[in-house]
């Protein structure tokens, strides 16, 4: 099977388009068939497509040659108006992205269609040890063989490497950071959901289509999606609402408030948003509103606590003190506990232990922290204004002398770059991880992270980058997918011969002194390592 080292962003067609095509015609053979959606997946020499057939479906196979007039849906699939049987056909060629590679078969997304490719023959052990991974572009020549289509790995390329890539399948229930997705037959994947986004009201058997991301180690992280009969009689819908009454829904993405009428008032919740501070049975006011056809929480407020969407919030609770350290304090509040971070540094030493306190607390980047502790015996107040540290997750969306991270409610935060950082491991657009300390009233960066690179402000770096050689002598010279250049120093004796300038590479750089130096070079037909 062909390597090749293609990497970067792909732009992918967004699945919730708006519209409908007029109907047109095509041709092509079924290689696929989804029972459920009562779909053909048809492969034609372009391009594969998903051709909704709701009154013909049991009458076609795979490996059937068919012409057909159809209409382009919202979610990019195809309403068949007329289709016509033309023969039989032994072979299908087709391109598409690897989902999961499993001992037997690729599943396999292509035309807004998830399916499985049967794998055969000896060649099929060296394709997977080859690595084949989700998000892999692969180029197929199979056989059609009674219901299904097979091939020998010889006869599956990879041509390439996506970082966006959509699925369709069975929602099946949430999971730790994310949720379960069943595709084709057996076929498990889990989507994870980046803190601060609202996932749309699935339930458990739902049929959805999802854009996700896909990660270095192949794993999937949602970015937008939608089921089956999403988009009808959105209209109909206040762009928002707020209920009060009793909190008779909470989980990591959903939220419930029954009102007096009974009705429960229901709203999408940002993932990673900490609602710990509130109890179910507990009256409490939900406001929400109308973001892209769904009701998604703004605030949820009780008498002793309130959290916002933007990640803000502030509690005040009583309770018997069980911790009061430089680290923490913690309250036990009957069956249930709360604990905040001491991130002020306030001297909790006059506190006892076992005696009743008020603690007030503030939600801030995902972490509640300490600003209040008050007894008859003594009384801290950090005030409102307290926090010194900023930690931010998103994307790089400016880079001069300070670095702007844009989180995924829209939120940007900056800090200013110290002259002993080099960030020339990261690239705009890259997600990141950026964390700040307060100093003379204006954040300064500390450290950076993203999946192929790290920065710290002690001048230690190191970054894995995709791209052709431009230059080397002294210095290697990588240029990116997006046209940046990253520089690296070539250490002495280093022999580069068998990385000729306009080779594909995959390059390991480390910082040291002030200086990235080259640890490791990797092409399709060359690799060496020169240092940790």
């Amino acid at each position: 099977m062909k390597r090749f080292f293609v990497f970067g962003a792909l732009a992918v067609v967004a699945v919730m388009v708006t519209g409908t095509a007029s109907a047109a015609s095509f041709k092509g053979t079924v290689m696929a068939k989804d029972a459920k959606r009562k779909a053909l997946v048809v492969a034609s020499p372009s391009t594969v497509r998903t051709v909704r057939a709701p009154r013909g479906f049991a009458a076609f196979h795979v490996g059937q040659r068919i012409s057909f007039t159809a209409a382009k849906r919202s979610d990019g699939t195809y309403l068949a108006r007329a289709i016509r049987a033309s023969g039989r056909a032994k072979r299908v060629h087709f391109g598409a992205v690897v989902v999961r590679s499993e001992a037997s078969r690729l599943i396999v997304t292509a035309g807004g269609s998830v399916f499985a490719l049967r794998l055969r023959g000896p060649a099929t052990l060296g394709m997977r040890s080859d690595g084949l991974e989700a998000g892999d572009k692969v180029d197929v020549d199979a056989d059609v063989k009674g219901d299904h289509i097979e091939a020998s790995g010889d006869h599956v390329d990879q041509t390439g490497h996506v970082e966006m890539l959509v699925l369709e399948g069975i929602f099946l229930f949430p999971k730790d950071d994310g949720f379960d997705l069943a595709v084709v037959h057996r076929g498990l994947v889990h989507v994870s959901v980046p803190t601060g986004m609202v996932l749309p009201d699935f339930k458990s058997g739902d049929e959805i289509h999802v854009v996700v991301t896909v990660s270095a180690a192949g794993n999937f992280s949602f970015v937008k999606g939608q089921g089956e009969g999403d988009g009808k009689g959105k209209g109909e819908h206040a762009a928002e609402g707020f209920a009060t009454g009793p909190l008779v829904e909470l989980s990591a993405f959903s939220v419930g408030v029954k009102r007096e009428n009974g009705e429960v008032f229901r709203c999408g919740v940002p993932a990673g948003l900490d609602l710990s501070v509130f109890a179910l049975g507990e009256t409490v006011k939900l406001y929400c509103a109308l973001r892209d056809g769904q009701m998604v929480m703004l605030k949820l407020y009780s008498d002793h606590a309130g959290v916002g969407a933007d990640g803000r919030g502030e509690v005040m609770l009583e309770g018997v003190l069980t911790e009061a350290s430089a680290d923490a304090a913690a309250l036990s509040l009957g069956d249930n506990s709360f604990r905040c971070v001491n991130a002020s540094h306030l001297d909790l030493s006059p506190f006892v232990l076992g005696e009743h306190a008020l603690m007030g607390c503030h939600l801030a980047d995902g972490q509640w922290r300490l600003f209040k502790l008050q007894n008859d015996r003594a009384s801290v107040n950090a005030g409102s204004e307290a926090d010194n540290e900023l930690t931010i997750y998103g994307v790089i969306a400016e880079r001069s002398t300070s670095l702007v991270v844009r989180r995924d409610d829209g939120l940007s935060k900056a800090c200013a770059i110290p002259a002993v950082m080099d960030l020339q491991g990261f690239r705009m657009g890259e997600r990141v991880k950026m964390h700040c300390h307060l100093v003379s009233g204006s954040f300064v960066l500390v450290e950076l992270y993203s999946e192929n690179a790290f920065a710290k402000d002690d001048g230690s770096a190191e970054f894995t980058s995709y791209g052709t050689i431009v230059s080397k002598g002294e210095n290697l010279v990588v240029q990116r997918e997006d046209h940046s250049l990253v520089t690296c120093r070539v250490p002495t004796g280093a022999n580069l011969d068998a990385f000729p300038e306009g080779t594909l590479v995959k390059v390991h750089c480390n910082r040291h002194e002030g200086v990235f130096s080259l640890a490791e070079l990797q092409s399709e037909t060359a690799h060496i390592v020169l240092g940790p």
